[in-house]
């Protein structure tokens, strides 16, 4: 009887990284003026396969802390009422994501990444009639440079979109332009 086939093991990696945003632009929401500074830990796992010659990973990532910056007091159309400006805590989770990693086993690796989540702030954003509970979206680009066998460096930007879905009286909805910067750490393959 022939040995069993062994199943090739399962690439995984735990990535932490924080950035801020440089800006705010209308794509889906018309919110401005707000900065944006999370702390990400972000787990990857290779579990589809390849397409355009790229491993195709399921994401999944905690926003433990995500501060946003904004002013002190606002009218509904989101325009600062003044010069004070307030930072508000919030925090979440992205359970769903896929990350599109080219180059899988070179030191200079770029990919391209899609998630989605919900954030929950300690007030309500955006709008004096807004949401504490957002939903959110991140899309972008980045590239992890080799360090050791296990330690990457991790650097990217993305499209950060934060809006309450309509489950409030009023949506402006925000989207940040974030860079990021941080550590990817390799973990033993699993199987």
């Amino acid at each position: 009887m022939p040995p069993p086939k062994q199943q090739p093991p399962i690439e995984t990696e735990l990535a932490v990284y924080s950035g801020t945003s440089v800006g705010n632009y209308v794509v889906f929401g018309y919110a401005e003026g707000r900065r944006a500074n999370p702390i990400d830990i972000e787990y990857d796992m290779h579990l589809w396969g390849r397409f355009l010659k790229a491993n195709v990973d399921y994401v999944a990532e905690a926003m433990p802390t995500f501060l946003m910056n904004e002013p002190a007091k606002y009218g509904l159309n989101t325009l600062a009422e003044g010069p004070a400006r307030q930072e508000v805590y919030g925090g979440g989770i992205y359970p769903t994501g896929a990350r599109f990693l080219w180059r899988p086993n070179r030191s200079f690796r770029p990919y391209l990444i899609g998630q989605g989540g919900i954030l929950y702030f300690q007030n309500h954003v955006l709008s004096p009639e807004g949401a504490k509970l957002n939903y959110s979206g991140k899309f972008g680009i980045g590239a992890e440079q080799s360090l050791n066998h296990r330690l990457d460096l991790r650097i990217g930007y993305s499209d950060l979109h934060v809006s309450n879905g309509d489950t409030a009286p009023h949506n402006p909805g925000i989207d940040f332009i974030y860079l990021y910067a941080g550590v990817s750490f390799r973990l033993r393959n699993l199987r």
